[in-house]
């Protein structure tokens, strides 16, 4: 289990790049130095890893992963072949390099398998994890998630809704900064 260790309440920024098929990254800037290298930030449904911090006189840049980053650090050495639903050979990869054996990750919980996806065949051999999942995800466009709900860590395959027809950007909504188009033949 995960413990709190503070609450950080003067951010002058946050910057989420979350992706469907592998991991995204994370950048914050901060007023004060309380965070360290290899820590889980929680913030708004988002977590991450923090990997790198930079201080400078008045401010503290802190990066990272969101937390399908623990997939790069995974690699897969020997030869290994899988046969079966994409859902079904993520989750048991994952179950294999992340939630076994003397390298488990203490407090990771893999969610039942489903059903999903396609039936695929995949063999890899000295290929990082983080690789072989966005390759599989990919082939068979579903993607994982790895979210943290306070005192675990939670491994998941999740299929794309295709929401274009929802999208507005707006400054009154805060998810445009600008905006610049150019008609033309």
């Amino acid at each position: 289990t995960f413990e709190t260790k503070g609450v950080i309440t003067k951010v002058k920024s946050v910057v989420w790049n979350k992706k469907f098929y592998t991991y995204g990254t994370f950048d914050l800037e901060l007023a004060d130095d309380v965070l360290s290298v290899n820590d889980i930030i929680y913030h708004n449904g988002n977590a991450g890893i923090v990997m790198q911090i930079v201080k400078d006189l008045q401010t503290v840049k802190v990066s990272g992963y969101d937390l399908k980053g623990i997939t790069k650090f995974r690699h897969l050495f020997a030869q290994t072949d899988y046969a079966g639903k994409s859902e079904k050979i993520i989750k048991d990869i994952a179950t294999q390099f992340l939630n076994t054996g003397d390298r488990k990750i203490s407090g990771i919980s893999i969610v039942a398998d489903k059903g999903r996806g396609n039936n695929i065949s995949i063999s890899f051999e000295d290929e990082n994890l983080s690789d072989v999942l966005s390759n599989i995800c990919e082939q068979d466009e579903i993607g994982y998630t790895v979210d943290f709900d306070e005192k675990n860590i939670i491994f998941d395959v999740v299929k794309g809704v295709d929401r274009s027809d929802t999208i507005v950007f707006s400054r009154g909504r805060k998810n445009v900064e600008s905006l610049e188009y150019t008609r033309d033949n």
